[in-house]
């Protein structure tokens, strides 16, 4: 794996076009786990895993919200204990918090 100092040293010294094959390769793979982790799942492939977490969702007319999905009623929540969100279509993990 290229550590995280090692492509920041390349980007800062615009070098990216000099790793060596092996960190070629590994910088490909890290990218395809991130694009895999992070990409929008169409809620009819598959729902949040636990109900108390918050992601990011798409509702059906391209309305960006944070909000978690409640597996025992079936719906979509803000947290704010107004109405249900509707016509969500799509959902990602929310990324890592700061350091």
């Amino acid at each position: 794996m290229v550590s995280d100092k090692r492509l920041s040293e390349l980007a800062d010294e615009k070098m990216i076009c000099k790793l060596s094959w092996e960190e070629e390769k590994s910088v490909a793979q890290e990218l395809q786990k991130y694009r895999q982790m992070y990409r929008w799942i169409p809620v009819g492939e598959r729902l949040p895993d636990h109900s108390s977490i918050m992601v990011l969702c798409m509702d059906e007319d391209g309305s960006a919200w944070i909000a978690y999905y409640d597996k025992f009623r079936g719906k979509w929540h803000d947290g704010d204990f107004h109405d249900d969100i509707a016509g969500i279509t799509h959902w990602m993990p929310l990324p890592e918090p700061p350091v």
